[in-house]
């Protein structure tokens, strides 16, 4: 299958899952992993959307989407929550955290995939066919890279949460790029850095840290970040105007096109006229 144009920036321009509001951003680096059928139903998200909704619309359970788009680290995180909240975390307490609440609609969490087209083999093989934009794979890399980057840093100006922590495999320039003005200086076994609101981590995996590495972390970021409430309840998710609007318009043109087979007749007052010559408007 070839997506337009339109739906390529629409998967592009996708936000992420949970709550925006969020002191705490986790933004996943690494390509994801995912079907073709996958990126059909991911054209039913909303840009802003909870884990539950999500899991939903994509037909997968929590577990898969962890190891899918997390890489394993669900609990690693939630292990983390809790510590920033005090407690001493058991597994019992990690697992239900992590599957009931990271990530849902009240949740102080929000994540971010960098790239969120998932990239599995056939995506990479057949980019050509499926995105007739580009010529190769690493086209492909170098566009979204660019294009991400810059969508989150307006995202970040926007929002300015109190901590970034950043997951990924190997070093990318696009996440490089998006975290320039930030003073990134290595620590034992992640590298930090921040600005006027915003606090940085970045690291490899968070699922493999350890206990007592884990531990370290929740100690730098109750001293260096402004302070978090882990457990805030923030209610339903909120969109922007912009998402609003966008939203709102897509509705509207999917109504036009299902009144397509009863009104031919062209009306100069709708913006979405079904007649023969207005429905070429996106093309």
């Amino acid at each position: 299958m070839a997506f337009s144009d339109d739906e390529m920036y629409e998967l592009l321009n996708f936000f992420g899952y949970g709550q925006a509001e969020s002191d705490l951003w986790f933004l996943v680096g690494h390509e994801s992993d995912g079907s073709i059928a996958e990126l059909e139903r991911r054209l039913n998200l909303d840009s802003l959307v909870s884990m539950e909704d999500a899991l939903d619309v994509l037909g997968m359970s929590w577990q898969k989407f962890d190891q899918q788009n997390l890489l394993g680290q669900g609990n690693a995180l939630a292990k983390l929550y809790l510590l920033l909240e005090g407690k001493k975390p058991t597994a019992t307490e990690v697992a239900k955290l992590a599957k009931e609440k990271l990530f849902t609609d009240k949740h102080n969490s929000f994540l971010i995939p960098f790239y969120p087209i998932p990239e599995g083999p056939e995506f990479r093989q057949q980019i050509t066919s499926i995105l007739p934009k580009f010529l190769d794979h690493s086209t492909y890399r170098q566009k979204a890279g660019k294009l991400r980057s810059e969508f989150l840093r307006e995202a970040l100006d926007q929002y300015k949460p109190k901590l970034i922590m950043v997951a990924f495999d190997d070093d990318d320039t696009a996440v490089e790029e998006l975290l320039t003005g930030y003073n990134m200086t290595s620590h034992a076994f992640f590298s930090a850095g921040w600005d006027t609101d915003t606090v940085v981590i970045k690291i490899q995996n968070l699922a493999d840290l350890v206990d007592e590495q884990l531990d370290t972390l929740a100690t730098y970021i109750t001293e260096n970040c402004l302070p978090i409430d882990p457990m805030r309840d923030f209610g339903p998710i909120k969109l922007s105007k912009t998402e609003e609007a966008h939203i709102a318009k897509k509705s509207a043109r999917a109504a036009a096109f299902a009144k397509r087979k009863t009104n031919t007749k062209h009306n100069a007052s709708d913006p979405y006229c079904v007649c023969e010559e207005c429905l070429r408007y996106d093309r």
